[in-house]
């Protein structure tokens, strides 16, 4: 059976690197594949527990943030709702009597009615063109972040406004802006108001009580991006944040009330959260570096490294010592092949023990004894076969001496003209001539024909009389090749069960026909016959008829062989079934060899004699 591929590779890897192999996937790998996993998940969970957390803190910190601008919308909305401020910007050409009239009314609203917030720098209001109405005076604003904060108060209403400016004392003020409408109408615009709130109020009172780990940052800033405070005091206020994916995505999420997403650079990724206030129409953003969310993982990670290794340890030792249990055996087993390649069959390797390891030491000390003892018998059988070489040596000469005595009998009976003796002892001196001298296995049907007819010509010395033989051989088989002497039994049997002692000749008949791609030997005979179903076929004429079919069932298969007809007073018909085997010339001394197909026609294989 064909190995398959996967093994066939495994199998040109040593033991020691397929146990190695075996150690790294079983062990190895898994535990590493296990850590990375745990610190994956681990790190994830860290991830979803920080996110969670930012998003609670900042929505306290919009809690918290809420309640402070709470004061300052309602100090803006007391001036954009005040009757004598409305009045004051409908008139077109004050005088300036009625002017510090309205303004000492203003002053008055805001040191009795008003609760005015300790972050309020200062209070402006301006009219419909731009220009100041009122103002406090504490501080103020260069024209063009005028100019921008009532752009952005026209853009963002009807809701407030909040932007970043600098006053001329080069404070940082978050400004709330918002229009004046008449009272009678929503949509006639009278003017402005805006309220200078420090920054300050952000970044130390909302932002710095949260206690943010280094890298970390929180900024308040307005949906297109521009900061208007910052935890880290490094960012720069009143410009759009300088990381554009961070706007971007808030801009995707918007708006969304909270949420968080990943943002990675070069230096660091970031976990990103953000609350958004749709009030205010502002953004709290919480920045967290993920080397402090993985540096909580640091600890699991020494942890998993703490196990991993005495398990890797352990995992090596067992590994070292089943390496150990299958090399050991493996090695003393190849230095004992080493040992029996030069020779040496007397080492055992004498493992006692249960594994299959020590079953094919078992055999394998089992099979070189038997290769000991085949070795003892090989060198007996040659010591003989020197021997029998010296016997056949010495009676070499005992057939030539055997011919030479027949044919000087021979010509004895040829001067005496006994010519029925020298007939005889010609018929066996070639019949001896073919069975004593000539060894091949397979002949023509011509020279079995001669075999037999030189079989007759001798029996018929001791029978005469008694039987006469007739041949019909198709001369187009005489030259198709048959095992040596298959008919002389068959012969044999005819004679000397055949013959009768009523003085009757008996006529033997030899045919040999073609059947199809088969050969059909015949001898038969008008003798005696006899009963087949009292009588064992295997026991018919001896050992001769039996060895017959056993030869060739033995060379052409079970389909082919002898088969016995006969009853008593009609004679006997021994037939052979063979294939149709022609002979081939292959050697120049015309020898002829047999390539016989089971079944079929074919060729000679064996040698045999021209």
């Amino acid at each position: 059976m064909k190995e398959r591929h996967e093994l066939a590779i495994l199998r040109n890897i040593s033991i020691r690197n397929r146990l190695l192999l075996t150690f790294l996937l079983t062990s190895f790998v898994p535990l590493i594949l296990i850590s990375i996993l745990s610190f994956k998940l681990y790190t994830k969970t860290m991830e979803e527990k920080i996110s969670a957390s930012a998003i609670q803190l900042l929505s306290l910190v919009n809690v918290n943030m809420i309640t402070e601008l709470e004061k300052y919308q309602y100090l803006c909305g007391s001036f954009c709702t005040n009757e004598t401020i409305q009045d004051a910007l409908l008139v077109d050409n004050m005088t300036s009597g009625e002017k510090n009239k309205v303004v000492r009314n203003i002053q008055e609203l805001v040191r009795n009615q008003i609760i005015y917030p300790a972050q309020a720098k200062n209070i402006t209001i301006y009219d419909q063109n731009g220009a100041i109405f009122y103002d406090l005076g504490f501080d103020g604003f260069y024209d063009a972040d005028k100019e921008k904060i009532l752009s952005d108060i026209g853009v963002q209403a009807p809701n407030d406004s909040w932007s970043y400016v600098k006053t001329y004392r080069r404070r940082n003020i978050i400004t709330l802006g918002r229009r004046i409408l008449d009272g009678y109408s929503d949509t006639k615009v009278l003017g402005y108001t805006v309220i200078s709130i420090d920054e300050k109020l952000f970044s130390e009172t909302v932002l710095t009580p949260v206690n943010l780990e280094e890298g970390s940052n929180i900024l308040f800033m307005k949906p297109d991006g521009t900061v208007l405070s910052s935890w880290d005091r490094t960012v720069d206020l009143g410009i759009t944040y300088q990381n554009q994916e961070l706007i971007n995505q808030l801009q995707k999420n918007y708006p969304k009330k909270s949420g968080s997403f990943t943002m990675k650079s070069e230096q660091d990724s970031q976990l990103i959260t953000f609350s958004y206030n749709k009030n205010f129409n502002l953004y709290f953003v919480s920045i967290i570096p993920f080397s402090y969310i993985n540096s909580e993982t640091d600890t699991v990670v020494r942890q998993l490294i703490m196990v991993a290794l005495p398990l890797l340890l352990f995992c090596t030792i067992i590994t070292l010592i089943i390496y150990l249990s299958i090399s050991k055996p493996i090695s003393k087993m190849i230095a004992h092949c080493n040992q029996i390649s030069s020779g040496n069959f007397k080492e055992r390797i004498e493992d006692q023990h249960r594994d299959e390891l020590s079953f094919l030491s078992v055999n394998f000390d089992n099979m070189v004894e038997k290769v000991e003892e085949l070795l003892y018998e090989q060198k007996a059988d040659e010591k003989k076969k020197r021997e029998l070489e010296m016997q056949m040596l010495q009676y070499q000469i005992n057939p030539h001496f055997l011919f030479n005595t027949l044919n000087s009998l021979r010509l004895v009976a040829a001067m005496n003209q006994d010519h029925v003796v020298s007939d005889g002892i010609t018929a066996l001196a070639n019949l001896l001539k073919n069975v004593l001298v000539d060894k091949h296995e397979y002949i023509t049907i011509r020279e079995e024909i001669e075999n037999l007819k030189n079989y007759f010509a001798i029996q018929g010395i001791r029978y005469a009389g008694n039987f006469q033989v007739s041949y019909e051989v198709e001369e187009s088989l005489m030259s198709c090749a048959v095992p040596k002497l298959i008919l002389q039994p068959l012969a044999e049997n005819s004679i000397t069960h055949g013959t009768t002692e009523s003085g009757l000749i008996m006529d033997i008949k030899v045919r040999c026909v073609r059947e199809e791609e088969h050969i059909r030997l015949e001898i038969s005979d008008n003798g005696k016959g006899f009963d087949l179903a009292s009588v064992n076929q295997k026991s018919i004429g001896g050992i001769g008829i039996p060895n017959v079919n056993d030869r060739i069932q033995l060379n052409f298969g079970n389909e082919y062989g002898l088969y016995i007809t006969s009853e008593p007073g009609k004679g006997t018909v021994c037939s052979i079934t063979l294939p149709k085997v022609q002979p081939t010339p292959e050697k120049p001394e015309g020898r002829l060899t047999l390539d016989q197909g089971k079944g079929g026609t074919g060729n000679v294989s064996d040698t045999i004699g021209g």
